[in-house]
C-alpha cells in the first residue's frame, strides 16, 4: 500500500492530479477541495493516497491532507457510497463541514453534492451520526471539530471564533458543534451559546 506521495506537481485539474516522484508521474483522483490546495504546476505537494482495487484495475486516490482520507474512508464504509460518491461530497464540503453536517442530522447538506440523492445523504447521516458523536465526545475527533469551529461563517459573513475554556468534559464539545452548526443557517451563535451553556459545566468561553 502507498501511504502518501511526494513529488513535483506536473498536472492538476477539479479532478486528478498527477506528481512526479523520481521521474515517474502517479495519476491521483481527488476532490475539488483538493484541488484547491495544491499550489501551481511545478510546486512540491505531498498528498496522502487511498488504493481502490477494482475488476478492471486500480484507482489511485490523493488527498490534501490525513483528515480528508479518513472522511473518506468513513464515507465509503456507508452501505451504497462509493468512491466517486465520497470524493463528490468531499468536493462539496471539507471533513469539518461534513462532521458538523453528520452531527447536526443536516442530510440536505450532502445532497448539494452531484450525484448524492436524498436516500444516500440519509443513509450517511443514519449510519455515522452515533460515530461521530461517539469520536467528538471521546476526543478522538478533536481536530477536525476545532477546525470546524474555528472558522465558521454567518448568513452575513462574520467569521465566528469559539474556542472552548474548559473542556474537562467532551461531551461539551458535540453540544458546542451543534450551535456552530446554527451559524451556517444565520442563527445567532451568542444566544444559542448561552443557552447551552446553562446546561452545561462550562462556565466560560471566548467569542
Amino acid at each position: 500500500m502507498i501511504y502518501s506521495i511526494t513529488g513535483e506537481l506536473v498536472y492538476a485539474d477539479p479532478n486528478m492530479a498527477a506528481v512526479d516522484v523520481n521521474g515517474i508521474a502517479f495519476q491521483c483522483d481527488i476532490s475539488l477541495n483538493t484541488f484547491q490546495r495544491l499550489g501551481s504546476t511545478g510546486s512540491t505537494v505531498t498528498l496522502y493516497t487511498y488504493m481502490n482495487f477494482k475488476q478492471d484495475g486500480v484507482d489511485l486516490l490523493g488527498f490534501y491532507d490525513r483528515s480528508e482520507k479518513d472522511a473518506f474512508q468513513m464515507l465509503t464504509g456507508v452501505s451504497g457510497v462509493g468512491p466517486k460518491a465520497a470524493l463528490a461530497i468531499l468536493s462539496e464540503m471539507d471533513p469539518a463541514k461534513l462532521t458538523l453536517a453528520i452531527a447536526a442530522g443536516d442530510y440536505k447538506a450532502i445532497t448539494r453534492a452531484k450525484g448524492v440523492g436524498p436516500k444516500a445523504a440519509q443513509r450517511i447521516v443514519l449510519e455515522l451520526k452515533d460515530k461521530v458523536a461517539k469520536n467528538l465526545e471521546g476526543g478522538t475527533a478533536s481536530d477536525t471539530f476545532v477546525a470546524a469551529t474555528t472558522a465558521t461563517a454567518t448568513a452575513t459573513g462574520e467569521a465566528i471564533v469559539v474556542h472552548v475554556v474548559c473542556r474537562e468534559n467532551h461531551r461539551i464539545e458535540l453540544i458546542l458543534l451543534k450551535a456552530v452548526h446554527a451559524t451556517l443557517h444565520g442563527i445567532q451563535i451568542v444566544d444559542i451559546v448561552g443557552r447551552l451553556l446553562r446546561r452545561t459545566s462550562v462556565t466560560q468561553i471566548d467569542i
